[in-house]
């Protein structure tokens, strides 16, 4: 709550409202060109993400404490585990058996098959 302010201080008031948004604008720039310089190294893929858009969601916003975001849990494991995401919204996080390359239902090429057939072969990875 704002509490005795003078008629006068509308001025110094107004600066300092112009001195935030000149500021604001030179970080915007400045953020700006970074991105640039991001996308230009592809950045993302040196952090593990698919896409750029996934890199500035979640290293930019959500482990920067500015927001919430959307992953598979094996995906944030080790930010789960130091503290430095929580999970939230439970009801809308339904367990997941694990992802699946095809359907066993539907005809199988032999490419696919001894690509999956490779896969089976891999040792599984902790992450």
């Amino acid at each position: 709550m704002v509490t005795n302010l003078r008629i006068d201080d509308w001025q110094t008031l107004h600066q300092r409202l112009r001195g935030i948004a000149k500021r604001r604008a030179i970080l915007d720039a400045e953020e700006a060109q970074c991105l640039r310089e991001a996308e230009q190294l592809k950045l993302w893929r040196r952090l593990g993400y698919i896409h750029m858009s996934e890199y500035l969601e979640r290293e930019l916003a959500v482990l920067a404490g500015c927001g919430i975001g959307f992953a598979f849990e094996v995906q944030v494991a080790a930010h789960l585990a130091g503290g430095a995401l929580e999970a939230v919204l439970h009801a809308w996080c339904p367990s997941f058996p694990g992802f699946h390359v095809y359907y066993p239902s539907r005809r199988v090429s032999p490419a696919l098959r001894a690509f999956v057939d490779a896969l089976k072969r891999q040792p599984t990875r902790k992450t």
